[in-house]
């Protein structure tokens, strides 16, 4: 299987039409929404960005499920991130909206920690997903249980065992991904884990820094990591294997933070009055396990920048409300303040909005 490192800038430009709509002041619906179909959660990362919001440990009904899904299909949505919140694979209604999605013509992918995805749902994930992310973090049962909170190392390593083995039997070509958060206590077993990862016989390792706003660590990511990653690299990348990184390592560390990835522009000259502005969340938003639809997903834990509820609201209704329309006029005041993982979305979008006009873009 050949995969590149994802490029947002075509993926975007896939959606000229709503894009185009967006710079004609047209309602845009977003293209992909992140769904939490549970707050609750089998483990307790170290990490967990999300820990307070998901105190409640709410898990998402089918009623509600199936009204999201087809109101969703309804508007146009492309695809669907099963995600957290928690962990997906806790409500057990998660593989069921799936199929629901996919028969409504949405695509589906899922981000999970692995434990859940045992024999019985597999064939289901691997029948209604385009891929799946599963968080290992660790290369060794101790490291994991530091990091993770539980002792299911083991069991995650048979279920990735498993569905390597189902997906080659359906002959259906749904991408697997391994994924590390990069982190003091594990990064020392960020090639160990890729290696893993190549022995399994997923598609791609991607080791990815901690996106709080603050945890930056210039001098530990140069030094002790990078050269994992680039190890990593020249040792086990071939055509059926990649190792990634997420493009908001651009943010956090620069292209020097990035030196082993090629293809992406960290560059973009954005002019002066489009700073503050945000145009992803047009795009791209979450839906939290009790219904609330999120302004943008890297905010849907803050009380504020939720829009309404779609156990009694459509989401027709939300993505018009006068609430959605004054939170982009105070963004565009005064920013978000949040680290977006979304970030050079965003920059590409700006960029398409005000194009440097003193470069002759007339002359191709």
């Amino acid at each position: 299987m050949s995969l590149e490192q994802f490029d947002s800038q075509q993926k975007i430009l896939w959606h000229y039409d709503r894009v185009y709509k967006l710079f004609n002041n047209e309602i845009v619906y977003p293209v992909t929404i992140e769904i939490d179909p549970s707050n609750a959660c089998n483990e307790d990362c170290i990490w967990c960005c999300w820990k307070k919001y998901r105190e409640n440990n709410k898990v998402m009904d089918w009623s509600l499920m199936e009204k999201i899904v087809c109101n969703l299909a309804r508007v146009g949505v492309k695809g669907l991130i099963w995600t957290g919140g928690g962990e997906p694979l806790v409500n057990q209604n998660t593989t069921k909206g799936m199929r629901l999605a996919k028969n409504l013509g949405i695509e589906n992918g899922m981000f999970t920690n692995g434990i859940l995805m045992v024999p019985e749902i597999i064939p289901t994930i691997i029948e209604c997903c385009e891929w799946i992310r599963i968080s290992l973090g660790a290369a060794t049962p101790e490291t994991f249980k530091k990091c993770h909170g539980t002792d299911d190392f083991q069991k995650i390593i048979e279920n990735i065992r498993e569905f390597v083995r189902v997906r080659k039997e359906s002959g259906r070509n749904i991408t697997i991904g391994l994924s590390m958060m990069v982190h003091p206590d594990n990064y020392h077993e960020l090639y160990e884990e890729a290696k893993i990862a190549k022995e399994l016989g997923v598609d791609y390792f991607q080791g990815k820094p901690l996106n709080q706003m603050g945890s930056e660590n210039e001098d530990w990511w140069y030094q002790k990591v990078i050269p994992l990653f680039n190890k990593a690299k020249e040792e086990l990348e071939d055509s059926t294997f990649k190792i990634l990184t997420t493009q908001y390592t651009l943010d956090k560390y620069g292209e020097k933070g990035a030196s082993f990835l090629s293809g992406v522009n960290p560059n973009l000259e954005i002019p002066d009055e489009e700073k503050n502005k945000c145009y992803v969340h047009h795009f791209i938003t979450s839906i939290l396990a009790n219904g609330e639809v999120s302004f943008c997903k890297n905010l849907r834990d803050r009380k504020e920048f939720l829009l309404g509820n779609l156990n009694e609201q459509t989401i027709e209704e939300i993505w018009s409300s006068e609430k959605r329309k004054n939170i982009i006029e105070k963004i565009e005041r005064e920013g978000c303040q949040t680290f977006c993982q979304s970030g050079y979305v965003n920059q590409i979008l700006k960029k398409i909005k005000s194009p440097n006009k003193k470069k002759h873009p007339n002359f191709l």
